[in-house]
């Protein structure tokens, strides 16, 4: 998506694009519109353009940045790149100074892309952290309320655990769960 109360630049800006990576460009007027399109989907990649006709854009930046996982280049005037980068710099947006040469603008959308690919990844990391930790929480629990409940040992737990999800071809993690919820708190 690019974001610019300029027409003229946004095309430019999309022509530009569509020679090295020919995606799929919208192309909004203001922070308004963006933000109707951006709470419908999800983009790559958010170029805007300073200033905006309603506002200057880098809270634009920042949300996106916060709230997606959007790559954010915010496209400033030189003499206000310092001040703005010292803004959004720890959200992850990339401040690019105007004007600019095609060769620096490619390579920061390529670095912008490799970092949003990079964050994605980590993100998915994450998630698959978050379940496993869950698994282990929820088969820790079982196994106490087997050896409480039905006095059992732990390892007589851990085998019954073990045993019951490879003869019922569950995961241990739903027969802990059945378990929890069979022997749970009254």
């Amino acid at each position: 998506m690019i974001v610019s109360s300029h027409q003229k630049f946004a095309v430019t800006i999309s022509e530009l694009i569509n020679s090295l990576f020919s995606p799929q460009i919208t192309i909004q007027k203001s922070e308004n519109e963006a933000r109707r399109a951006l709470s419908q989907r999800e983009y790559d990649l958010v170029i805007i353009n300073t200033p905006l006709s309603d506002e200057f854009g880098h809270e634009l930046a920042l949300q996106i940045a916060q709230d997606s996982m959007s790559g954010v280049m915010l496209l400033v005037a030189a003499e206000l790149s310092d001040e703005i980068c010292v803004k959004v710099e720890d959200y992850g947006v990339y401040v690019m100074p105007k004007p600019f040469n095609r060769m620096l603008f490619f390579t920061a959308l390529k670095l912008l892309r490799a970092s949003r690919r990079r964050a994605l990844n980590l993100r998915a990391e994450n998630q698959k952290l978050r379940r496993k930790i869950m698994d282990v929480k929820a088969e820790g629990r079982a196994k106490c309320l087997l050896v409480e409940k039905e006095h059992m040992t732990e390892q007589q737990a851990h085998a019954y655990l073990e045993q019951a999800a490879m003869v019922r071809r569950l995961s241990k993690r739903q027969v802990s769960d059945e378990v929890i919820l069979r022997l749970g708190e009254d």
